[in-house]
């Protein structure tokens, strides 16, 4: 497993259960990769299908987990830290651009939901569950690109 390195997100909670992200937040996953995502991001949570609503909640300790996802899904892409500097500090010029793939986006959910102690049997149900039904989220957000 990667090692995670963050600080928790500063966040505004919305009437419809959502979450806005009032600062930029950016999480380190392994020793190159950075997922920066921006002040006014809005997540859902962890969108479950209806059917595994009662065993993975759509807040809890997955929620870092699920915001990084929902950016992922969203945007397809995670920066690659100047190599000259691959330590937490600041990154304000990446080395490169990382297209990320449906996969390795869910991948990395599940590596933060070890990283935020999530139960095993949730993070194993929400990981099945977004490779058998994220297809759908992930072609909206890939379409969008291409228009």
């Amino acid at each position: 497993m990667r090692q995670i390195t963050y600080l928790p997100p500063r966040v505004k909670i919305h009437d419809n259960g959502n979450v806005e992200l009032t600062y930029p937040w950016r999480v380190k996953y392994g020793w190159l990769f950075i997922i920066e995502v921006p002040k006014g991001f809005i997540s859902d949570g962890n969108s479950v299908p209806w059917i595994f609503t009662r065993m993975v909640p759509k807040f809890g300790r997955n929620t870092l987990a699920g915001i990084i996802h929902d950016y992922l899904y969203k945007t397809g892409k995670m920066m690659i830290a100047d190599v000259e500097n691959p330590l937490f500090g600041s990154v304000s010029t990446p080395y490169a651009t990382k297209t990320v793939t449906r996969k390795l986006a869910d991948e990395v959910r599940l590596h933060l939901c070890i990283k935020c102690s999530v139960p095993k049997y949730q993070r194993i149900l929400s990981y099945i569950a977004l490779r058998l039904f994220g297809w759908s989220a992930w072609r909206v957000h890939r379409k969008r690109e291409k228009a």
